[in-house]
């Protein structure tokens, strides 16, 4: 294990640092060079109730006035000053109350060493909650937790299993200790057994050719000295003495003092690529002074093309012609009939660097014969951006050159998947950096043995790092709790689940401090837990305040009781009814809560049981009495119909004073808002049974393809002629062709429901429809459709333009693809205010229409379809749902056959 204050070498998942920062009250902040925020993420922006566009701007005015001046000359001194900063404040939430809150933040540096700013978190820092809340809502969030992570484990089996048919695989270097971590996938790269360490960097020497192992050294040594990242492709030695190749790439661990730590990257097997490469290569090579042979070579070629997604070309200058390969065709987008020209084909390149590039190395090509092997970006004959790789030989003779031939691949699958994973590595260092500079982290073994401790630690403990690791954290054990306290610790981590707790601890000078400590097991594929991480934040201040609090409180018996009820939480309602005389007190809170008129002249009992739900009311009631009959205290919830109409779920406690025979005097308690944790568990719900069904969608629409490939697969390895292999062959791409298309289905609709970042838009409907009609002009004329327009109502929104343009392209799509033979086709499409400042949207046509009976409960599941049309995908009306889902809007259908359809899209929120 690395001796560094680091967390970056940590086998932690980002789903798995989303949930420590989501449900650990961890809000992340960042500002720029000039002090200005630049960065909030999703959580903070939802506490406080603003808009991503605007938080950044006005989020400090909602500080409490008495304690902006404050914040401001502090964070002010901490920014110029290019230091940490740790202030406390009151800010106003979405509920529109006044909450404590701790920020923490620490400099923040480039890979060049540049200050850019501030990186930290803010943190829920209560100073009015005890001990006995605390832990019923910190329950309430362990059961959240513990929620997400079932949920997921379904999801990272699945991602565990793309990264298997990728053959991508994970490195770690320690350059202190010199060790070395390889992912499992790697393992299987090399060849290696995976449950031994895999070899020193030194010593993986014999697992590459000597001219890979110099090009990698060299790249290293150069990302070490300079903290340049490489790109590379290298030729290996496997276990079984087979040589492969492989794709890395590389970059430096930098540790808080900017110091180069380690190095980290990713590997993919690329062999069967190279193979490929080098035998189209070696055939053109071979052949081209034979006629009948290069057109066999050709054949094989193309055929090779198509499974390697590889063309090929040629430029004769004697004849002054080019020559495209089938591939290169499709590779290029051109339509039937295009004849290619070398100054054709440089214009795709596109402008700029890729066209400079491929202009030059052909230039060098021609006047010196130098091949050329080229990665550039192009843009097709239908304008699509696309990457590719491109490779050029030429042909000489009497040192004039007479043809240039060579490959052409398409890359950008390659590309984009490099690209993506970078990003998640990035945004996981950000995470990680963020977390090990706000909290007090330590990692252990399942013994409890310390394997990582991270500087705020040791600040903390006041001992050094190479003190703690290899120690148990009985080295600052305070001896303030009993041995029941651990017991419970230990029983509750070892069964994998969570445990929080209040510490006092004991640092190496003899001083003791407090910590809210958090101890998350850790489990590997199997559930078998690996280590435990500890994440601690300092609360020595708030601790010493509250006891200063509880001592002074004991002068008054029933003051001291009402204060603790006060202290329970943040924003409670506190309520004192004198039961002999039915006087009921409310404080200000009460009243804001249940929305009534604290000047009212009702100051009874009945008072609040006139405000609770009919559903309600006689449960309520009856708990109040039996509390007054039994010794327990009043611990319940209900719901209130509060004089605005809403519906609140309110959670209440009590404690019921009584003289000295045991009779009911007095009932004193409080209520709080438990509306919002009330939405959660729904969302929750919902969120689960979202995995569920794209768990469904996934063994439903991917089991019976791979099925067929493996029998595909067997068949080929027993084909007895080469005529039935290419036949099997032929019918293996139609299958992985369509695999393909249900994975880009299923991606597509992965990233919709990942994609919370999305930013609504200013749109006019008028103009994104006409956008789309003109997409369908042909197909409307051929068909004679009319198209009424009525946007009177609502002409503009607030809305992703993405989402509209696909919502109008697919609705207006198949009420074109699905109009009745009998009649033109009209489709009228109009927008209507309705309540809650929600719109709605109705697209209605007088086409074949659908038997309802039959289509509801599949309507808008993934490859359904009604009607046999040929360009019928089942993919469309699941498309848009999803995406109106994730803008929190609804969309039904009512249809009769041979009448035609009208669909609704209801949107929340979204005019301007």
């Amino acid at each position: 294990m690395s001796k560094s204050n680091d967390l970056i070498h940590n086998e932690l998942s980002y789903s798995e640092l989303s949930n420590i920062i989501t449900h650990h009250n961890l809000f992340i902040w960042k500002t720029n060079i000039n002090g200005h925020y630049s960065y909030f993420n999703d959580e903070w922006i939802n506490f406080i109730g603003l808009k991503q566009n605007e938080t950044c701007n006005i989020w400090i005015d909602l500080i409490h006035e008495d304690d902006i001046l404050t914040y401001k000359k502090q964070s002010r001194d901490a920014f110029n000053k290019q230091k940490d900063l740790k202030v406390t404040f009151r800010i106003k939430n979405n509920s529109d109350e006044y909450v404590w809150i701790q920020q923490n933040g620490k400099p923040n540096y480039n890979t060049d060493h540049q200050f850019i700013g501030h990186i930290g978190t803010f943190e829920i820092y209560s100073k009015n909650i005890s001990d006995t809340d605390q832990t019923k809502i910190l329950a309430k969030l362990q059961k959240d937790i513990r929620k997400i992570k079932d949920s997921e484990a379904s999801i990272r089996r699945e991602l565990k299993e793309v990264q298997k048919i990728a053959s991508l695989g994970s490195w770690y270097l320690n350059l202190e200790t010199d060790e070395v971590y390889w992912s499992e996938e790697l393992y299987k790269i090399f060849g290696f057994d995976s449950k031994l360490p895999p070899p020193t960097f030194a010593k993986q020497v014999k697992i590459f050719t000597p001219d890979s192992w110099r090009v990698l050294t060299k790249a290293v040594e150069n990302t070490i000295k300079k903290g340049e990242p490489y790109e590379l492709e290298l030729e290996t030695i496997k276990k079984n003495n087979s040589n492969g190749w492989m794709w890395a790439k590389g970059e430096a661990v930098l540790n808080n003092n900017k110091t180069i730590i380690g190095l980290r990257g990713i590997a993919q097997d690329i062999t069967l690529k190279k193979h490929i490469e080098l035998q189209l290569k070696n055939n053109i090579t071979a052949f081209s002074k034979n006629e009948d042979e290069l057109r066999k070579s050709n054949q094989l070629l193309e055929h090779a093309g198509k499974v390697a997604n590889l063309g090929a070309w040629e430029v004769d200058l004697v004849k002054n012609t080019n020559t495209w390969s089938k591939t290169t065709y499709e590779i290029h987008e051109v339509p039937d009939g295009f004849e290619p020209h070398p100054e054709k084909g440089i214009e795709f390149y596109k402008e700029g660097y890729s066209r400079n590039r491929i202009t030059e190395v052909f230039t060098d090509c021609i006047q010196h014969g130098t091949s050329f092997d080229e990665t550039l970006q192009l843009i097709t004959y239908k304008g699509n951006e696309i990457w590719v790789r491109a490779i050029g030989v030429p042909e000489m003779k009497d040192g004039k050159c007479l043809r240039v031939y060579g490959v052409f691949q398409n890359i950008s699958e390659e590309k984009a998947r490099e690209e993506e994973l970078f990003l998640s590595s990035k945004k996981i260092a950000d995470y990680k950096y963020a977390l090990n500079q706000s909290a007090i982290v330590s990692i252990t073994d399942i013994n409890g043995i310390i394997t990582f401790a991270n500087q705020n630690f040791c600040d903390l403990s006041k001992y050094r790092e190479d003190e703690l690791i290899g120690q148990t954290h009985k080295i600052i054990n305070s001896g303030y709790h009993q041995k029941s306290f651990w017991k419970d610790m230990w029983q509750t981590i070892s069964k994998g689940s969570d445990w929080q707790r209040e510490v006092k601890n004991k640092a190496k000078d003899g001083s003791y401090y407090w910590v809210n400590t958090f101890i998350i097991p850790f489990k590997d594929n199997d559930g078998k837990i690996t280590q435990f991480m500890s994440l601690r934040y300092e609360i020595t201040a708030r601790k010493e305040k509250e006891i200063e609090l509880l001592e002074s409180n004991k002068r008054a018996e029933e003051a001291q009781k009402r204060l603790m009820l006060a202290s329970n939480a943040a924003h409670l309602g506190i309520w004192d009814w004198d039961i002999i005389k039915n006087d009921l007190i409310w404080d200000e809170r009460m009243y804001e809560l249940f929305g009534q008129d604290k000047n009212s002249t009702e100051k009874t009992f009945e008072l609040w049981a006139n405000t609770l739900h009919p559903d309600d009311r006689e449960s309520a009631i009856e708990e109040v009495n039996e509390t007054l009959k039994s010794s327990d205290g009043f611990d319940t919830s209900f719901r209130i119909i509060h004089p605005n109409g809403k519906v609140l779920y309110i959670k209440a406690d009590a404690i019921v004073l009584r003289d000295k025979n045991g009779n009911p005097e007095r009932m004193i308690g409080v209520n709080y808002d438990i509306s919002e944790l009330k939405e959660r568990e729904l969302r929750l719900k919902a969120q689960n049974q979202q995995l569920t069904d794209f768990s469904n969608i996934v063994a439903h629409n991917l089991r019976a393809p791979l099925v067929n490939i493996e029998m595909l697969t067997e068949a080929i390895e027993e084909a007895e002629d080469q005529q039935e292999h290419d036949d099997y062959i032929s019918k293996l791409k139609s299958v992985i062709y369509n695999l393909n298309g249900v994975f880009d289905e299923l991606i597509e609709s992965m990233q919709v429901r990942q994609d919370t970042e999305i930013e609504n838009d200013h749109v006019d409907l008028k103009e994104r429809l006409d956008l789309i009609l003109g997409s369908f002009q042909a197909n409307i004329n051929a068909s004679k459709a009319t198209i009424n327009v009525d946007f009177s109502e609502v002409s503009t929104l607030h809305f992703p333009v993405k989402y509209i343009d696909s919502i109008f392209l697919n609705l207006v799509s198949n009420a074109l693809k699905y109009k009745s033979h009998d009649r033109k086709p009209i489709i009228n499409i109009k927008t209507r205010k309705e309540k809650n400042n929600s719109i709605l949207l109705i697209v209605s046509d007088n086409g074949l229409g659908m038997d309802m009976k039959l289509a509801k409960d599949n309507l808008f599941k993934i490859r359904k379809t009604f009607h046999n049309h040929p360009e019928a995908k089942g993919f469309g009306l699941f498309m848009i749902k999803t995406q109106i889902e994730a803008m929190h809007g609804e969309i039904w259908a009512e249809s009769e056959v041979n009448k035609g359809t009208s669909f609704y899209v209801k949107l929340k929120n979204p005019i301007l």
